[in-house]
């Protein structure tokens, strides 16, 4: 549930509640219900007409909504609700003129563009021309290439080709793009066709196969990390409060002043709703910083080519950073906010211990045990299963697809070599300093920036998952006595502070919606 859908969810809740003690507040209500419409994020899929935009909209539904064709038949913009965004379909580039004038008048109103290119597109002026126009705009661009093949050799060439092909053209521009500036716009594969058909028909392979579990995953993190999202999200959020959760609660306070213990109660459950989101937010800025340091020997062995280099620098990565993270979050925990908290509610200290460990997820556990143990201490077939496993969900290597017997196999010759340790990766490392100059294409450079920018990308996000699990563990540590307290007053208080403690819980809901 997007934070719009959930603020539009809060103000119907809201409704009889502030009904009964401001009056006309029903106006305000509407104002605010309409922003809420209004600010939901608004994807365009932009790309010449015949490219495979009405497919994909079609792909996200998982429903045959949008007409699909080779020619567009109306010039209107039509929209489609996506988990409470908004995807607007276009006839695109190259249609008729007086079509193309009706989208690029609505990209005027347009947060994001999905760029849908096809194969043959890449040669086309006139399309590529239009994507650089978009970034020049500061449109954001996130670029989905429609292929008829799945075939991972084919899809790999596929990218490479598009990477060089992008480069030669920004190139020629002014000012011209860089590699770097390239790599930062995300490009995903996918044969929407038969994504289409896998969604309509159930089959999770073809689904997979089709790259579209992939493509989803790098849309929806691309979405949360919008900045235009996260400023109208806190526009969104401060209007409600000042023109609805502030005028009630004194309608409220005004009639009777709130009883002192409640009163407490009630703003100690609040800071440590406050502590926890800024806990949340200092570990995904910590997170993302020490991803980014390491970001260059992770570069250098994805570049050598070889799997298991490139497998033992990933892990050490991402236990480098868990435990970087776990470190200040025991800090925490002792000295800092949690401690805090956990003090003036009486809890006592805060047992991180085990229960600090990243969850079982892509890189959770098998990344911090795996990482510390396999890479620094020696290496055994199961921990090397884990390793391979975690390669596979992060795409790598041509182990897509690959059984987790056959993994265990692979585990078993890899052992000896993971036995060398990161000496034998940064030996590899070296090589590859003194050979990269001559060897890398273009295309490649940017296949490979891309594939490093993913994978720094899905280490940060699922890292933060386990640090997100582990801070409503704590929450719910402090708040449990809270609320407890909270529940006994409410049976002996009347119907008016029954209504302030509902209205403080409305309250609440407002400071969490969040991305």
């Amino acid at each position: 549930m997007t934070p719009f859908v959930a603020c539009e969810q809060l103000l119907s809740d809201a409704a009889p509640l502030a009904s009964r003690y401001v009056p006309g507040i029903d106006a305000t209500l509407s104002t605010l219900e309409q922003q809420v419409r209004d600010d939901r994020v608004k994807v365009m899929l932009y790309g010449a007409y015949n490219a495979g935009k009405s497919t994909l909209i079609n792909t996200l539904l998982a429903e045959e909504a949008a007409t699909v064709g080779d020619i567009p038949t109306t010039d209107n913009v039509h929209a489609y609700d996506w988990e409470g965004n908004v995807l607007l379909d276009t006839p695109g580039v190259n249609a008729p003129i007086e079509h193309e004038e009706v989208s690029l008048a609505r990209l005027k109103e347009t947060d994001l563009v999905l760029f849908v290119l096809r194969q043959e597109d890449q040669d086309a002026d006139d399309v590529l021309r239009r994507i650089f126009e978009l970034l020049d705009a500061g449109h954001p661009v996130f670029i989905v290439l429609n292929v008829p093949d799945s075939d991972p050799d084919y899809v790999e060439h596929t990218r490479e080709r598009l990477g060089a092909t992008l480069l030669t053209y920004a190139a020629a521009r002014t000012p011209a793009y860089g590699v770097e500036a390239l790599a930062q716009i995300p490009v995903a594969i996918l044969n929407a066709r038969s994504a289409l058909r896998a969604r309509l028909d159930g089959k999770a392979l073809l689904q997979e196969r089709a790259g579209f579990d992939q493509f989803i995953e790098q849309f929806n993190a691309w979405l949360k990390r919008h900045e235009g999202v996260q400023e109208r999200l806190a526009s969104l959020k401060a209007n409600v409060t000042r023109a609805l959760m502030q005028p009630v609660k004194a309608a409220i306070d005004h009639v009777e002043l709130p009883d002192a213990e409640t009163d407490d109660a009630v703003q100690a459950r609040a800071d440590l709703v406050r502590a926890t989101r800024y806990l949340r937010q200092t570990a995904m800025s910590k997170t993302r910083h020490e991803i980014n340091l390491r970001r260059p020997a992770l570069s250098k062995a994805l570049a050598l080519g070889d799997s298991q280099a490139a497998i033992a620098q990933v892990t050490v990565v991402s236990g480098e950073v868990i435990q970087s993270v776990e470190k200040w979050l025991q800090d925490e925990a002792e000295h800092g906010v949690l401690a805090g908290l956990s003090a003036r509610l009486g809890v006592g200290e805060i047992d991180i211990g085990e229960s600090a460990q990243v969850d079982d997820s892509k890189l959770g556990r098998a990344g911090r045990d795996a990482a510390i143990n396999t890479a620094k201490s020696g290496a055994n077939a199961e921990n090397i299963t884990k390793l391979l496993l975690l390669a596979r969900k992060l795409k790598l290597f041509g182990l897509k697809g690959r059984h987790e017997k056959t993994l265990e196999k692979l585990a078993g010759k890899a052992a000896p070599w993971l036995q060398l340790g990161l000496a034998a990766a940064e030996a590899g490392v070296a090589h590859y300093d003194e050979a990269n100059e001559n060897k890398v294409l273009l295309g490649q450079a940017l296949a490979h920036e891309q594939r490093v920018t993913s994978i720094c990308t899905q280490i940060q996000t699922d890292i933060v998952e386990g640090i997100d699990s582990q801070l409503k563990d704590y929450f719910n540590q402090l708040v449990e006595p809270v609320d407890a307290r909270l529940d006994a007053l409410r049976e002996g208080e009347s119907s008016l502070n029954t209504d302030r403690l509902a209205w403080a819980a409305l309250t609440a809901r407002v400071q969490d919606l969040a991305i």
